[in-house]
Parts: structure tokens; C-alpha cells; sequence
């Protein structure tokens, strides 16, 4: 299934509340990639922005080990954002891609690649969450 037949699929679902269930997805997705972010400093695991309409291409995060600054500004950005509007999520240190590619000896897509691939089972557990809370 492509990507647009999921979301063609999940706004079918979550009639009644398609922000909210999009929200929610984004929100675990965007939480799962941060967490999944490997930490030595945390610097990575800081660098994640989320924005509404562009991507953001600083790299001047601070160091956030446990991801909850990075994931609150996330959050904030997501719930602020209209239906329509395009979220980014970006990470742009020099070494983010490398990572997820598998350097080091690390497992390739430890990052983003398999939380992706959840995407679409997110988005149809939370239009079956929201389709549920409705009856």
C-alpha cells in the first residue's frame, strides 16, 4: 500500500477527528525516532526539529540525552499546526545520515527507516482509537 492510500486510508478511518488521530501518530512517531536515537552525548537525540511549512536545517541544539526538549518542541509544533499544514522532521548533523545508514557497526534504519514502516500501522490504530471513542 502506498504512502497516500494509507493517509487516504487513515482519514477514512478517523472521520470525525483526523487532526487529532494525525497528531497523535505524529507525535509517537516523531517520540519513537527520537528515542531510538543513539546517545553518546546526546547531541543527536537534541538535534531533531519539527516545523511547521519548512525544514529546519540548524544543528544548534543543545545536548538533550533523554529527548524530552526535542520531543516537547515537537508536541508544541504538532498540536499548533492546521490540518493542512506540512510537518517536517529534521536532523542535520553531519553524522545523523551516517548513523542511520549503519555506521559504527550499528544495526542500518535503527532510527528513522523502521519507525517508518510502523507509520502506517500507527495511523490505523489511532483511527481505530478515535472511530471507538465516537460510538
Amino acid at each position: 500500500m502506498s504512502f497516500s492510500s494509507q493517509i487516504s486510508l487513515f482519514v477514512k478511518q478517523g472521520k470525525n477527528s483526523p487532526k487529532k488521530a494525525r497528531d497523535r501518530t505524529l507525535i509517537k512517531l516523531f517520540g519513537a525516532i527520537i528515542e531510538d536515537s543513539p546517545v553518546d552525548t546526546g547531541r543527536l537525540r537534541g538535534n531533531w526539529q519539527t516545523n511547521i511549512g519548512f525544514a529546519n536545517l540548524s544543528t544548534k541544539q543543545r545536548n538533550a540525552p533523554a529527548g524530552q526538549a526535542p520531543l516537547k518542541r515537537a508536541r508544541e509544533e504538532i498540536n499548533s499546526a492546521e490540518f493542512k499544514d506540512e510537518i517536517y522532521f529534521t536532523n542535520n548533523l553531519p553524522y545523523a545520515e551516517a548513523i542511520e545508514n549503519g555506521h559504527g557497526g550499528r544495526t542500518p534504519g535503527v532510527m528513522v527507516a523502521k519507525n517508518v514502516l510502523r507509520f502506517g500501522q500507527l495511523m490505523t490504530r489511532e483511527a481505530t482509537r478515535q472511530r471507538r471513542k465516537k460510538k
